[in-house]
């Protein structure tokens, strides 16, 4: 049973439950493509809701569809390989309304847990952290042979190991734009995020921060740590405290203590969960969807929207900054 204990998005615990039980479905939507979403989750309930009459069955059918937005598709065929349908996500939201059926009991439980949290808000959290740490392994594995060689030739006087690393980072900047495009391209329109063009882009903007900033960090503590383990360890650990201080994924802002709330203002998370949020819910007018959960687990972040691109976009040039200096600081203890 999917249940989320407690109001207002507080204890990670019944998310993780949650999301079990998202992944657990089928990987194969057996479903039949001739028929149309509508129709499919009435005869699912019928055969499950057998004892209910037809009015109830149908209330039962359109508050599922509501709640896993497939409202739009209701009259939509699923399509198949013969001929096409609805999309891959749509399709997921499809099986998992119709095991949802399949289990009355379950269903208002459903629909009352919904209204303190959306869950494919915490999909995209999980898809995206595998996505930064994975990028981030592969830095950890190339640097350091890089700056072995970067010791010895600044030890011969041919430059300094700052230049080094902005040398390094006009270098990866265009591979790490590129690779994130690839990816928010992907991911965006696969899981069925807000079909809108601006947001995606703006989404894309979103994305491409925290990913620099994950290199950025990383060059930084290799300038200084020696071994690439520890940094490794440094970041994940940094990753971690900034997502449950700032991402509201844990706690909603108004639940944390006042010095985690001020502690907040200073992770790329917060500004970048709150844009993310807005991005895929602003507009909706969906139980668990919408600006409802927008105001009470980001309050504020509609009014600032726009303006959370700029703090965001800071911590770029003030890595950068601390990353000249940290290579300033091995060029000295090297030349020692």
């Amino acid at each position: 049973m999917c249940v989320w204990g407690g109001g207002g998005g507080g204890g990670g615990g019944p998310y993780f439950e949650c999301l079990y039980r998202f992944f657990l479905l089928s990987q194969s939507d057996n479903l039949l493509s001739y028929l149309t979403v509508e129709e499919t989750l009435t005869y699912t309930a019928q055969l499950a809701l057998r004892k209910h009459s037809s009015e109830a069955i149908h209330k039962k059918v359109t508050a599922v569809m509501v709640e896993l937005s497939l409202g739009h598709v209701a009259h939509s065929m699923i399509g198949g390989r013969i001929f096409p349908g609805i999309s891959g996500g749509e399709r997921r939201r499809v099986s998992i309304a119709s095991q949802l059926l399949q289990d009355p009991s379950e269903l208002p439980s459903y629909l009352i847990s919904v209204e303190n949290s959306c869950l494919p808000f915490y999909i995209y959290i999980y898809i995206y952290i595998i996505f930064f740490i994975l990028l981030l392994l592969f830095l950890f594995f190339l640097f350091p042979a890089l700056r072995a060689i970067a010791d010895q030739e600044s030890k011969d006087d041919l430059y300094q190991k700052w230049q080094m690393f902005l040398t390094y980072i006009i270098h990866i900047l265009p591979f790490s734009i590129i690779s994130v495009f690839i990816f928010t391209s992907f991911l965006y329109w696969t899981v069925s995020m807000n079909p809108d063009p601006v947001r995606f882009m703006c989404f894309s903007a979103m994305v491409m921060v925290p990913h620099i900033i994950g290199e950025l960090l990383t060059l930084v503590l290799l300038g200084v740590v020696q071994d690439p383990n520890m940094v490794n360890s440094g970041v994940a650990l940094l990753s971690v405290a900034g997502i449950m201080v700032g991402s509201g994924f844990l706690r909603s802002f108004k639940q944390m203590p006042v010095v985690f709330q001020w502690l907040s203002y200073l992770t790329f998370q917060k500004y970048g969960c709150e844009l993310l949020i807005v991005i895929e819910f602003y507009g909706l007018n969906f139980i668990c969807m919408g600006d409802m959960i927008i105001d009470q687990g980001y309050p504020g972040a509609l009014s600032h929207y726009t303006q959370d691109f700029l703090p965001l976009y800071a911590f770029l040039p003030a890595l950068v900054i601390l990353g000249i200096i940290s290579f300033k600081i091995r060029d000295h203890l090297i030349r020692r």
